[in-house]
């Protein structure tokens, strides 16, 4: 009876430290992407980040607001200060052309900020075309490529 009570609490305790790393976590942050690596000059975004909770096990929604830009959400789940998020899609503006982009990636969970790796695969594909007299002549049919490492750092606004 004893061993039954002892795992009972020990079980209790552990699905309340899980919810207390989401409930640590809620909240907003200000967050600024650094490009690792990247086939293209990818600009640098700044913005808002907010982790809701879900209250369905442990996990968040993650809504980010671009200053200046877009806004985008993906749903996520925190476990032992590591932060999984579903991959999204969004577009990546980069001069003139617009490449649909899906980021994936994880971040790591500290007190105040979370470091977010993330991963960027896009493509445009641009066709430029003149017509004469019926004709068409196609000067350039290419398909532009974007993949990139990205690091955005959040830090908890107070």
């Amino acid at each position: 009876m004893k061993k039954i009570f002892l795992g009972v609490i020990m079980l209790l305790f552990l699905l309340s430290s899980c919810k207390n790393e989401v409930q640590t976590a809620l909240g907003t942050y200000s967050y600024k992407t650094s490009v690792l690596e990247s086939t293209l000059s990818l600009p640098v975004e700044v913005g808002q980040l907010e982790i809701v909770d879900l209250h369905n096990n442990d996990s968040v929604l993650l809504l980010m607001n671009e200053l200046a830009g877009p806004a985008y959400q993906t749903k996520g789940k925190i476990e032992e200060k590591k932060l999984s998020f579903s991959p999204f899609a969004r577009v990546v503006s980069i001069g003139m052309h617009d490449y649909p982009t899906t980021i994936s990636g994880s971040a790591t969970m500290y007190d105040n900020a979370i470091v977010f790796d993330c991963q960027y695969y896009g493509e445009n594909r641009d066709t430029v075309r003149i017509v004469l007299k019926d004709t068409a002549i196609v000067l350039d049919d290419s398909v532009r490529v974007l993949k990139a490492h990205v690091q955005s750092i959040a830090k908890k606004n107070k």
